[in-house]
């Protein structure tokens, strides 16, 4: 009965201390989700779940990624994301897709600044955003 409390304590404990731990969400789309590779644990989010754990930056990397996700339905899932993780940082890997599908550039490009904006909004704060289809 003891060890069965014990790791009852032991349970909750981790969820607490994992819960506490700040967010990375990762928002992408197959590159970030890791179609197409051997096991999904060789891919980039992964990596740098592992690298933070490793130099003890304590967050807690979440990925949110789609294979074959756009711009525009990133746009649409990103406000519900944000609501449900509440990341401190997060890291937006759009627009391949809108590329594969010849959707304008100037489209991918107005989507992008919204995504940030949504970021935002939410946060009130933003770190970095990005589109090298606009580049």
């Amino acid at each position: 009965m003891k060890r069965l409390f014990a790791l009852l304590v032991l349970i909750v404990a981790s969820a607490s201390a994992q819960a506490e731990a700040p967010v990375i969400l990762v928002f992408g789309d197959s590159i970030s989700a890791g179609y197409g590779l051997a096991r999904v644990e060789l891919g980039w989010v992964e990596l740098l779940e592992t690298r933070l754990n490793t130099e003890g930056y304590g967050y807690r990397v979440v990925n949110a990624s789609v294979s074959g996700e756009t711009t525009a339905g990133g746009l649409a899932r990103l406000p519900r994301a944000l609501e449900l993780h509440h990341p401190k940082i997060v890291i937006l890997e759009l627009g391949g897709n809108d590329g594969l599908r010849a959707l304008p550039i100037a489209q991918n490009a107005g989507q992008s600044d919204t995504d940030g904006r949504a970021g935002e909004r939410r946060r009130g704060e933003d770190v970095a955003a990005g589109n090298a289809d606009a580049a």
